[in-house]
């Protein structure tokens, strides 16, 4: 079983995506030839067609701003479920492996007596093949006969305890699926997440060009009126 591996989880900086729409622009109708402003106004009148491309720009920006402020919606919730699963899963694997560490125990024991049995045969069949007699050879046989009683017995006592603390299987397979589907989980947010971030600087200087290309620029009331009616 492998060691659940808890991942680090970055956190898309808020300072990357933008916090208010681009200002839209102030059209003003009242007169003939009257301007409107993407931004201060101060700059030089643009034509229709370049007012067209900063509208489409704006608008444009907007929305990817709008895709990104959910993205990161989604990003902060799943964070939120991974780091719970990864908490559930740590509780999971404590007490596994508490059951773990009496398994290994008691193999230890099991080893151990193994090894006393092992020694116990050899020195019966020596003394079965030694055809002694007498006291002496009666007290060595009553004591080896002791010996095997006690060595039954606490294998017996093994075999019972082994029985208790035996790795349940289905909970070890079902701990591991979890854990497993978590690693996806947090692959494809790490994923998702650089790619957000990514597509948030990307936009972040994006913005910018737009600003220094339209941000400044007045333009004709007349032609913004042109534009959203399609013309």
């Amino acid at each position: 079983m492998r060691p659940l591996q808890l991942f680090p989880l970055a956190n898309l900086a808020a300072s990357a995506l933008f916090g208010a729409a681009l200002l839209a622009a102030v059209p003003a109708y009242a007169q003939s030839g009257a301007t409107g402003a993407l931004g201060k106004g101060t700059g030089p009148i643009m034509t229709r067609e370049e007012l067209r491309a900063c509208l489409k720009g704006q608008d444009d920006l907007n929305r990817r701003r709008e895709q990104l402020q959910a993205e990161s919606k989604w990003l902060d919730e799943e964070k939120a479920a991974i780091q719970a699963e990864q908490q559930a899963l740590q509780g999971s694997r404590g007490s596994i492996q508490d059951v773990n560490a009496k398994v290994q125990e008691v193999n230890a024991r099991r080893t151990e007596i193994a090894a006393r049995i092992d020694d116990w045969n050899k020195r019966w069949q020596e003394f079965e093949g030694s055809n002694r007699k007498g006291p002496i050879a009666e007290r060595q046989r009553k004591k080896l006969l002791d010996e095997q009683r006690e060595l039954a017995r606490e294998n017996e006592a093994i075999d019972a305890e082994q029985a208790k603390v035996a790795l349940p299987k289905d909970e070890v397979a079902a701990f591991n699926e979890r854990a497993g589907s978590l690693e996806q989980r947090v692959k494809a947010w790490n994923e998702r997440n650089a790619r957000a971030a990514e597509s948030s600087t990307k936009l972040t200087d994006e913005r910018e060009l737009w600003t220094i290309e339209c941000g400044n620029r007045r333009y004709l009331t007349d032609d913004e009126k042109a534009i959203r009616e399609g013309r």
